[in-house]
């Protein structure tokens, strides 16, 4: 699958904002030069293009759920760019020599053809130092990224970005500069290759020369994924469901309008670079291909290891690890997405207290009236207004409490703990009375035994889970029934079919709700992800970013 540029027309004047480097001159390099291992310094011409995926691009699987979008200006702008030398293009053995500020980057290029998938691109000459050297260097472009040298400090291996102490926190997710965006693996000769190769020839004497010179292309992805919610146009949202007055119970046609939703279970941490360092293993599995494209031309890599992919580390919790959140407001443009850090995880860890999900809220209603409080009890998806609640209390009190069989001697007031918030209830001493006197404390637990866990539904509001799939059941198909990754070939069959990948666009496509959903925020329990019961029918699509569109009934 190709890739795709996702960089910004910008201005020049506007480049550099933030970003510092050593002035360029066009003096030459001297004619003796350094001995072997020494740093000279010398001219290279570089073509930074943004990557994404290719629409035409051929996996071995049907690419269909595969859209692409070039997405917002603010997206793949650049006002911020260095180049980071490393004294070998060997990633096992690759270490950093020196980091440099782009100043010149010419305007940025936007006549991308269909067929090379480049949004756009900049060509320049930067000034840099290298060791004097027979062999290939590696070279990695950093993008919007002010704290470059600090991120990628000289002395650095390759591999050790990938340790603890270069872990980046979610502080990286403010873009008011850009996104920060580094080299975008590729999938090379049988391998994963992130270092770009330069030859030592490459590496001009003089400005002027290198300007003459073909351009070394150099591909780049953005550190963060992208995430919105929508709805189809044939969005099935009518319910037909048993309703509760006073008197009697009749079906009434519902519908449920999503006002609002929100991110959760979103990782704290990031790599600067994608982790691709088990690829040989991920190649080597049963559909392996679903890894990578493996077109002619640039083929990219679809898999990453973030820093909790095999478990929590020694920082110990989930909170540690993963942010939270309480609540989900109305939203006042429902397709704005948000904007957050790669999660990943092997096939042992796909459970949904790591699994970053949807958290979407709707309004529960009557066909044509406004929301208002609800309530159900235990199971049963029965629909109980205020006068239907009062009426299943008094009745259930009748027949069960010795003494006191006159239902029309009980009181069940409109404000109690009941009514008085979202979630699940039960009732509580000095809710219900007889002849003007407070029911026991014996009383009221039997009375709780034989009416269940009460669910109010504060106005009319309730929430449904969409968790986020990455190669989802294109590539690594599961089935209610199916056992829960619990065979000899787990990895084949399921690694990536949950996940949240840098550089990808998940926009969850609501396309039915079918039943009533939470009256609060589902907790995530230790499960696997997969269930065999479902509220929420989406469509998860993946654009250039890579988008993927995942199709949601709740």
């Amino acid at each position: 699958m190709n890739l795709k540029s996702i960089f910004s027309v910008v201005a020049l004047s506007a480049l550099m904002v933030g970003c510092s480097s050593d002035d360029l001159t066009n003096e030459p390099i001297p004619t003796e030069g350094p001995a072997n291992g020494e740093t000279i310094s010398g001219y290279l011409n570089v073509n930074i293009n943004l990557p994404t995926v290719s629409a035409t691009g051929a996996r071995a699987l049907d690419q269909s759920n595969d859209q692409f979008d070039d997405g917002e200006p603010s997206e793949y702008a650049v006002n911020c760019a260095h180049l980071v030398v490393f004294d070998t293009d060997n990633e096992a053995t690759a270490t950093i020599t020196s980091v440099k500020a782009f100043d010149d980057l010419k305007p940025w290029n936007t006549d991308a053809s269909t067929t090379d998938n480049i949004t756009s691109s900049a060509k320049s000459v930067i000034k840099i130092d290298a060791p004097q050297t027979s062999a290939n260097l590696g070279v990695l472009v950093v993008l919007n990224d002010e704290n470059a040298s600090t991120h990628f400090p000289v002395g650095t291996t390759f591999k050790g970005l990938f340790d603890a102490a270069r872990i980046l926190g979610d502080d990286i997710l403010e873009n008011s500069t850009g996104f920060m965006m580094t080299n975008a693996p590729l999938y090379d000769n049988g391998s994963a290759k992130t270092l770009v190769s330069i030859n030592p020839n490459a590496i001009y004497n003089t400005r002027e020369e290198a300007l003459m010179a073909t351009p070394k292309d150099v591909f780049v992805e953005r550190v963060v994924a992208k995430v919105n919610v929508t709805t189809t146009t044939d969005l099935q949202n009518s319910i037909t469901i048993d309703t509760k007055n006073d008197t009697e119970i009749t079906k009434k046609t519902y519908k449920a309008t999503i006002v609002g939703w929100g991110l959760d279970i979103t990782n704290k941490k990031s790599y600067p670079v994608r982790n691709v360092s088990d690829f040989a293993t991920w190649k080597g599995l049963t559909n392996g291909t679903r890894f990578y494209s493996q077109t002619t031309g640039l083929n990219r890599i679809f898999w990453a290891i973030d820093p909790n992919y095999n478990g929590l580390g020694t920082d110990g919790t989930i909170d540690n690890n993963f942010n939270k959140i309480t609540s989900v407001a109305d939203a006042t443009d429902l397709d704005a997405p948000a904007y957050i850090l790669e999660n990943t995880f092997d096939v042992s860890h796909m459970i949904r207290t790591q699994t970053t999900r949807a958290i979407i809220r709707a309004t529960f209603a009557p066909d044509g009236a406004d929301a208002k409080t609800f309530y159900t009890v235990g199971s049963s998806n029965t629909i109980y207004d205020i006068n239907g609640m009062q009426t299943l209390v008094k009745q259930n009190a009748a027949q069960i409490l010795e003494g006191k069989s006159d239902p029309t001697k009980y009181s069940f007031a409109p404000n109690t703990s009941v009514s008085g918030s979202a979630g699940e209830h039960s009732i509580q001493l000095g809710d219900v009375k007889y002849n003007d006197t407070n029911l026991n404390a014996t009383e009221i637990e039997a009375l709780n035994n034989q009416i269940g866990t009460i669910y109010t539904y504060k106005d009319g509001i309730c929430y449904y889970v969409a968790r986020i799939q990455h190669f989802g059941n294109k590539y690594t198909p599961w089935n209610p029934g199916d056992a829960t990754y619990g065979n000899d070939d787990a990895d084949g069959k399921y690694l990536g079919r949950y996940g949240v990948v840098r550089n990808n666009w998940y926009e969850l496509q609501v396309s039915a709700i079918k039943n009533l959903g939470s009256p609060t925020i589902p907790t995530a329990p230790e499960n696997p992800d997969d269930e065999n019961q479902y509220y929420l029918t989406f469509k998860v699509n993946i654009h250039s970013w890579a988008k993927r569109v995942q199709n949601v009934i709740l």
